[in-house]
């Protein structure tokens, strides 16, 4: 499963993860990652000024994306 495709299939809580997994469904120009080095460069350059608090939210969504991708085998 793609990153894009994981964050658009969890529900969107009201917390921080669920912040940025709105943030970066809303985005068209967000990045199918392969890695939290390639969201972190994105978001680093983001002018919107959500991204600064969205940054440690996102590396906790990416975090548990490679733990399922890894326990599922891929």
């Amino acid at each position: 499963m793609r990153f894009l495709e994981y964050i658009a299939a969890r529900r969107a809580s009201f917390t921080a993860q669920g912040d940025f997994i709105r943030f970066a469904l809303s985005d068209v120009n967000f990045p199918d990652a392969n890695s939290w080095a390639e969201i972190n460069e994105y978001l680093k350059r983001s002018p919107d000024p959500r991204v600064r608090l969205l940054r440690v939210a996102a590396e906790v969504v990416w975090a548990n994306y490679k733990d399922r991708a890894e326990s599922a085998g891929g």
